[in-house]
């Protein structure tokens, strides 16, 4: 909407919808205990997708790239959290593609900080969508150290700049199966994404953001310009 309604308009700001705020992202003991898992050959990459379990979000592929990746023995599992009309598909798939001993499935959580606790295990964020989609837990996966791999959508390219992922041809099963395995065997290439996630996500917590919104509403105010934040918050 931006690029196409507001090129050229300095009142018109592109902004990252974060929901996540300073206290969830990952501690530096966890970080630390995560990036000597992934150092690990003998230890499992552990993937994850967290959100509905709805079509369009192409969790089915995720599960059969995972699957592939461990046919040519890539040491990955999966753990699926979340709910939805699609639960007893995957499950059905799961079963049908002998994957029950490495992908795990979890009920929905509540998002608070317990959440982004039980996030901090994981290493990589894998997203499949069948279309353009803008998730923030992509977002949330960063404050938890987990970098992504994701279909060539707009949203994932733009995030690329974080440093904190990598996207493979949309909507491309054996590409992110070829990913999946060089990043396995590569995990110097992980250990680099999870710094960069966890430095994004400090950069962009909602606070973050809300701070920089105060600003530019300030800024295009007459009124409110002429007041000290603290005048402006009270």
């Amino acid at each position: 909407m931006v690029t196409d309604f507001g090129k050229g308009r300095p009142k018109v700001k592109n902004i990252l919808d974060a929901s996540h705020s300073e206290r969830h992202i990952i501690d530096h003991g966890s970080l630390t205990e995560k990036l000597r898992a992934i150092r690990r050959a003998d230890y499992p990459l552990k993937l994850t997708y967290f959100g509905r379990l709805t079509a369009y979000k192409g969790v089915d592929l995720c599960i059969r790239a995972v699957a592939n990746a461990r046919r040519a023995k890539g040491n990955v599992t999966l753990d699926i959290i979340g709910e939805g009309e699609e639960i007893e598909t995957l499950r059905r798939l799961t079963d049908t593609l002998r994957a029950g001993d490495y992908v795990t499935f979890h009920r929905a959580r509540v998002f608070d900080q317990e959440f982004f606790c039980f996030l901090y295990r994981f290493h990589l964020l894998l997203a499949a969508p069948l279309r353009e989609d803008t998730p923030r837990s992509v977002l949330d996966a960063m404050a938890a150290g987990i970098p992504y791999l994701a279909f060539d959508t707009y949203y994932y390219r733009q995030l690329l700049e974080s440093g904190a992922g990598a996207i493979v041809a949309w909507p491309d099963v054996d590409a992110m199966t070829r990913s999946l395995i060089d990043l396995e065997r590569n995990r110097d290439k992980i250990v680099k994404m999870v710094e960069n996630a966890v430095a994004f996500a400090r950069l962009n917590t909602q606070e973050e953001w809300l701070k920089r919104r105060l600003i530019w509403t300030m800024g295009s105010n007459p009124i409110l310009g002429a007041l000290s934040p603290s005048e402006t918050l009270s």
